[in-house]
């Protein structure tokens, strides 16, 4: 179930008995919420809070887990990338959050699909990962050995587990994971802009081993760095090195007033072949080119056939139950509502 799909099953589900009488406003909202979506297709939308989605969705997150009963000092952990490519070093690493100056050992057991993989100390001493002794943060990297190693296409999700223990045998433990990729294909970096049907058409260059279904995302940004529109492209690809087209929708162009140097500012190649997906690298300041003349690029909005049906089903009821007892309107906007989430 989508995004929005799962708010209008909350919504739905949020009628209060001395609510119902409003309840036909419901499908006039989603109906507006809706229409709302038909200016831009799914695979480009405009980026209007300044943060490059991509970038966002890979960012490390920080697990904290506190002591029995919620006692501090707790312990988080984290990696140093959400995900990692075939013969990398994953790090992680992690400390006490307001811990006494009890000596505390930490140790990891990092374990995948295949059994375990490591068992390594965490180091607080400047030595190997970790990068500056005694600042309270524990170090340990590994490369998974080459027989859990993913296949091409591949990818495998690896947990670790952290155990942290003092003098006086307290301890505090932490579980995080990541996802270990070996991908069917690489971008080689090279793009080329073009205007297609009304459209700026980024070609990204890929070098695909393994034939296999794959996911193109990239983030457009301005002259000066901000994010301004994304855009997303699949398609099967035979091995061999061929380009993959990106589309931004001309109408991000017209919306925002794009001129001047644009820049792609992030771009990543997903293999969808398999369960997990294998996650490429994300490429980041791929290449700059001139803004493409409005005139060349559609101002029209997209026009969604199945979002335009939905948008029908949804006011449809309204007016019908306009002039009937608020029960029986209630009864059908909630028809209605049940009927698009089918």
């Amino acid at each position: 179930m989508t995004r929005t799909r799962m708010m209008l099953a909350g919504s739905l589900l949020a009628f209060s008995l001395p609510a119902l009488a409003g309840a036909p406003k419901l499908a006039d909202i989603a109906a507006a919420h809706y229409r709302d979506q038909l200016g831009f297709p799914a695979w480009s939308q405009p980026v209007l809070d300044g943060v490059d989605p991509l970038l966002a969705e890979r960012t490390p997150s920080v697990v904290r887990m506190q002591g029995p009963d919620g006692a501090a000092p707790a312990l988080e952990s984290w990696f140093g990338a959400q995900q990692y490519q075939r013969g990398e070093a994953a790090l992680i690493q992690a400390r006490l959050v307001d811990a006494a100056a009890d000596d505390w050992a930490l140790s990891a057991t990092w374990d995948s699909s295949l059994g375990t993989l490591a068992r390594t100390p965490l180091r607080d001493d400047g030595q190997g990962a970790d990068a500056l002794a005694g600042d309270g943060i524990y170090s340990a990297a590994v490369t998974l050995p080459e027989a859990h190693q993913p296949p091409a296409g591949q990818a495998d999700n690896v947990m670790v587990r952290i155990h942290a223990e003092n003098a006086k045998g307290e301890v505090r433990k932490n579980v995080n994971g990541f996802l270990y990729s070996h991908p069917g294909a690489a971008l080689t970096g090279q793009v080329k802009p073009q205007v297609v049907d009304g459209h700026l058409a980024l070609l990204a260059e890929v070098d695909v081993a393994e034939r296999g279904r794959y996911h193109l995302r990239g983030t457009l940004a301005d002259a000066g760095g901000l994010p301004v529109a994304s855009a997303q492209a699949a398609q099967v690809l035979e091995p061999g090195r061929q380009w993959l087209p990106l589309r931004y929708h001309g109408r991000i162009f017209h919306s925002l007033g794009l001129a001047g140097t644009l820049q792609l500012a992030s771009l990543t190649l997903t293999t969808t072949q398999g369960m997990p997906n294998a996650l490429g690298p994300v490429l980041t300041a791929v290449a700059q080119f001139p803004a493409p003349a409005l005139t060349e690029l559609t101002a029209q909005p997209h026009q969604d056939a199945a979002l335009l049906e939905t948008i029908r089903r949804l006011e449809a009821p309204l007016a019908a139950t306009a002039q009937v007892p608020a029960k029986q309107a209630v009864q059908a906007a909630g028809d209605t509502l049940r009927a698009t989430l089918r």
